[in-house]
Formats: C-alpha cells, sequence, structure tokens
C-alpha cells in the first residue's frame, strides 16, 4: 500500500475507529476500481487520499450489512471530521399533514447528494 498522506495519527484514529473488529490501514487492498479497500464479514471500507484547507487527509466509507455506514476523513493530524451517509430510512410526524411527504423527499435527495458525491470520488462500489 503506497499511501502518501499516511501518518502515525491516521493510523492511530482508524484503529479507533475500528477498534471491536481490529482493524488496520495496513489490511487494505487496491480494488479492480483502483481504490482502497478493507473487506471483512462486517465491514466494506473504501477510502482515498484527498486534501483541502484543513490539510491532507484520507476520507473513508465504510458500509456494513450489520452496523450503520458511516463516513469520514481523518487529518493528518488524527482529527476525524464526520461527513454525510446514504441513510438507511427517515421518520415524520403523522400529526402533521404532508409531513410523510416532505421527509420522504428530504430523505431521497439527501441521499441522491451523498451517493453522487461518493461515486464521483471513488468511495462507492457500483
Amino acid at each position: 500500500m503506497n499511501l502518501n498522506y499516511i501518518t502515525e495519527d491516521i493510523k492511530r484514529s482508524f484503529a479507533n475507529q475500528f477498534l471491536k473488529w481490529k482493524l488496520l490501514l495496513e489490511d487494505a487492498v487496491i480494488d479492480s476500481m483502483n481504490t482502497h479497500v478493507i473487506k471483512t464479514e462486517e465491514w466494506e471500507i473504501r477510502f482515498i487520499e484527498n486534501d483541502n484547507e484543513d490539510g491532507k487527509y484520507l476520507e473513508f466509507y465504510a458500509i456494513s450489512p450489520v452496523y450503520s455506514d458511516c463516513h469520514f476523513r481523518i487529518y493528518q493530524n488524527g482529527v476525524i471530521e464526520e461527513l454525510d451517509v446514504i441513510l438507511e430510512h427517515y421518520s415524520y410526524d403523522e400529526t402533521l399533514p404532508g409531513n410523510k411527504e416532505i421527509q420522504k423527499e428530504e430523505y431521497l435527495e439527501q441521499n441522491r447528494t451523498v451517493y453522487e458525491y461518493l461515486k464521483e470520488v471513488g468511495l462507492y462500489r457500483s
């Protein structure tokens, strides 16, 4: 694995995020999409290198059939920034007329936005 941005702080923060499953960045391989990926029975974690005004980071999207998805960045100093995920469901107030439709549309729009972003940067398998 040849990652330019990886630091000991990133490794430590990642390991802490997935401590229960004893996952390490060193478990990653390059898949057919040319993305770094870690696959276990519980998780499929894809990640990329990138940078912004806050610095260099690794960005992760983790999918699980058992747990909720998670999406986050770990900056070179180990700081974690939580990001939006594809939502599994939505809730609404049945006492408010039209609330179900409004909440459903907001749910669908957020999921479309997150999905398109993940696809664009290579963090979501097609």
